[in-house]
């Protein structure tokens, strides 16, 4: 009998069913530790939600390593390669979505995580008094060591915007006009166009304290009780309700220099 001329051809595979089973294998181990992450990810979603954004990528990414894991996982003989193509995609899908939200989620996440951060109004007009105190040290180096006579004076020879003299909590704007010193005038001469409350006018750096109050605001303006300070060092300071108290009483009785008094220093009894 004569033998079959034409020749036998192995069907197509893509991979040996050994290498098929290891990569079934790592990626269900794959899709194993997506889903401890995502356990571990979920606290984290519930404190700040834009980590929802990576935890559904968690998820999706997850679906698809199991339906991936599930695709290759079918003996590789062309009869299954329409079942192995009707797992890969939405495999592939899910994969790639999984990529998207993980992504923003993680682009997301530093700016949103820090603006959740709440920083106290307090704390804003802190920075902003220790700008001022800034300022008001770059003018007397300019000057031979004395300090501007009022924030007019600072802001015009400062270069200073309005809106350094403005608490946003007080309810005040910033002075507006054509120049410079026409909204340092606007400010100094209409109320409600500067927060804070100098006390410095004269002073110079020889004989400025440490203690002693340069400017303050007011209190009222927030909720803590208290009031913000900037100090002739340059340094700012919190007062709670009873130091602000002794403050203004010096302010209204007309004390200058409103200086705090020094906080007890704490005494050790000795044994005897």
């Amino acid at each position: 009998m004569a033998a079959d001329p034409s020749p036998i051809v192995a069907p197509l595979s893509y991979a040996t069913p050994r290498a098929t089973n290891a990569l079934s294998h790592g990626l269900g181990v794959a899709a194993t530790v997506v889903f401890v992450a995502a356990l571990v990810a979920l606290p984290a979603a519930v404190a700040f939600p834009v980590l929802t954004y990576a935890l559904t990528g968690l998820g999706l990414a997850w679906l698809g390593l199991v339906v991936a894991a599930r695709a290759t996982a079918v003996p590789p003989s062309s009869d299954d390669l329409r079942a192995r193509r009707a797992y890969a995609a939405p495999a592939i899908v899910a994969l790639a979505i999984a990529s998207v939200g993980i992504s923003a989620g993680l682009v997301a996440m530093p700016s949103r995580v820090g603006n959740g951060r709440r920083i106290p109004p307090e704390l804003k007009c802190q920075s902003t008094l220790r700008q001022i105190g800034t300022a008001i040290e770059l003018y007397a180096r300019e000057n031979r060591g004395a300090f501007p006579p009022s924030f007019e004076v600072l802001m015009v020879q400062q270069d200073l915007p309005a809106s350094t003299f403005i608490c946003r909590h007080s309810g005040h704007t910033p002075a507006t006009g054509p120049t410079c010193q026409v909204a340092a005038r606007r400010m100094a001469t209409v109320p409600g166009h500067c927060s804070y409350v100098y006390l410095a006018a004269g002073r110079k750096t020889t004989t400025v304290r440490a203690t002693e109050i340069v400017a303050y605001e007011p209190p009222g303006t927030h909720s803590a009780p208290g009031m913000a300070a900037l100090f002739g060092d340059g340094h700012t300071e919190w007062l709670d309700a009873t130091a602000a108290a002794t403050a203004l009483a010096q302010v209204n009785a007309g004390v200058s220099p409103v200086c705090l008094p020094p906080a007890p220093t704490p005494t050790r009894r000795i044994a005897q």
